[in-house]
């Protein structure tokens, strides 16, 4: 199967369909998600996931939560597995302020 478009939806964006709907911001978020994963299912475009992703998943204390986006991430047609070349890019990034966390 060819894939034409490929993405990478972060933690945050993969629970975000599950939030309270009190900010039209957010409304539209969950929405947006929701329709990626649609297409996922559809087959029109490939969800990645990863190690990083079933990490923080594994890590997220909600059942619910948890469980949801294990389902999503189980439809993923690309793994991505962590290895050096990846840790010494998100290394560079964060050298370079990319990370907007406090360090």
């Amino acid at each position: 199967m060819a894939w034409f478009v490929k993405i990478y939806l972060d933690t945050c964006s993969l629970q975000r369909p599950l939030d309270s709907k009190t900010q039209t911001r957010i409304i539209l978020e969950a929405e947006a998600v929701l329709g990626l994963l649609s297409l996922v299912e559809t087959s029109q475009v490939d969800l990645i996931s990863s190690e990083v992703l079933l990490f923080e998943t594994d890590r997220n204390p909600h059942l619910i939560r948890r469980q949801y986006a294990l389902e999503a991430l189980s439809k993923a047609g690309t793994f991505v597995v962590l290895n050096e070349q990846i840790e010494a890019r998100a290394r560079a990034l964060i050298a370079e302020s990319v990370d907007r966390r406090e360090h």
